[in-house]
Order: structure tokens, then sequence, then C-alpha cells
């Protein structure tokens, strides 16, 4: 339980990282721009993957990114409402990722008998 929970919050916190960094570079709109709407969601995905691989529920692998990256964006503007749209992407991404970890893990288990 104490590994899972770890796992979590090592994701939630490497999201949240890279999404703070993301909110603090707006000023250059081309970077800004491709790492919030690409990297983000990418790298949640990857992480969601991951830690399904690692044995965490699917069902929590996917939420906590779009959680991070609200967190970050409410930090950064200190209250001032962001554009959804990313956090959408991420929201979604992150479901697609987590479930490919799932499915991966269930052919790996289904190989094995």
């Amino acid at each position: 339980m104490k590994k899972y929970l770890l796992l979590l919050l090592a994701q939630f916190s490497s999201v949240f990282l890279l999404s703070f960094i993301a909110y603090l570079i707006r000023p250059v709109p081309v970077v800004h721009e491709i790492v919030i709407y690409a990297l983000v969601p990418l790298f949640s995905s990857v992480s969601a993957g991951w830690i399904v691989l690692k044995g965490v529920n699917p069902y929590l692998a996917w939420i906590f990114p779009p959680i991070a990256m609200a967190a970050a964006a409410f930090l950064s503007t200190l209250g001032i409402g962001q554009n959804p749209l990313p956090m959408m992407i991420t929201a979604f991404v992150s479901l697609i990722g987590a479930a490919a970890g799932d499915v991966t893990l269930k052919t790996r288990k289904k190989g094995r008998k």
C-alpha cells in the first residue's frame, strides 16, 4: 500500500513540477504552447501507464495528472483561472496511457498462464 501511495505521489509531484515550469515560461508563447499541449500530456500518459504496470489501479493512475496541472495553474497565477483545454487534453491522454498500461498488464498475465 505504501509503495502505491509513493508512486502516486511521485506522479503527482513530477507532473506538477513540469506544469508549473510550463506556466512560468508563459511569456515565451511558442515554447509554452508546445510544453503545455504536447509534453505535459505525453509525460502524464507515460507516467500513468508506467505506474499501472507497477500495480496501481488504472482508475487512480489517470486522475492525478490533470489535478496536478490544475494546481500548478492555480499556484502560478495566484488564483486567476486558466484555459481548461490543456487540463482536458491531459486527462484524456493520461486515461489512454492508463488503459494501455492495463491492457499490457493483462496481456502479460494471460501469456504467463
